[in-house]
């Protein structure tokens, strides 16, 4: 295992628990179950430590691009700006629902306030694995040649076509095919 794999395998983590930890804070708000809300803020608290230690992986992962001809220095700049972001936000998200945890009461604000920064922190998180994306994936770039062309008219039926079942009659001689009958 690499820099980048490790990478790419610790990254997804907070990109998807933090809008689970959300939609979690959200349903123990509503249903009035501390046990949710003190499991939503914990699962934040968790990972705001694996957002920073994604972060730092950062680095070897480009350390691996780079050894690449075609390491693409500002879709990876763009990624790693974002992510200083991300982290701040995650960080802020953390340090604020262990607040939360550690007094007895936690009031309604409070909860408020890790609920806003959560949500602020999926998407910085979303987007900047977004733009981690577009790093090695090119066909999701919006600047490649031709990415705006749609396709030629007669290539737009050609799935429909390919698509249809194979008729059991066509089979029921060998080397007479349906249509030349």
């Amino acid at each position: 295992m690499n820099g980048a794999h490790l990478h790419l395998i610790l990254t997804h983590l907070p990109i998807v628990g933090v809008p689970l930890a959300v939609l979690l804070l959200i349903w123990g708000r509503l249903r009035q179950s501390q046990d949710n809300q003190r499991a939503a803020l914990f699962a934040f608290v968790l990972l705001a430590g694996l957002t920073v230690v994604a972060k730092l992986t950062g680095e070897g992962a480009e350390d691996v691009l780079k050894a690449l001809p075609d390491y693409p220095r500002s879709w990876v700049h763009s990624h790693e700006d974002m992510a200083d972001k991300a982290t701040i936000a995650m960080v802020l998200t953390g340090l604020l629902a262990l607040v939360s945890l550690v007094k007895k009461q936690t009031s309604g604000a409070l909860l408020a306030a890790v609920l806003l920064l959560g949500l602020s922190s999926s998407a910085l998180l979303i987007y900047t694995g977004a733009l981690g994306g577009q790093v090695r994936h090119t066909e999701i770039r919006g600047d490649l040649p031709g990415a705006d062309l749609k396709p030629h008219p007669a290539e737009e039926g050609a799935s429909q076509h390919i698509a249809q079942p194979v008729m059991a009659e066509s089979h029921a001689r060998p080397g007479h095919h349906r249509d030349e009958d």
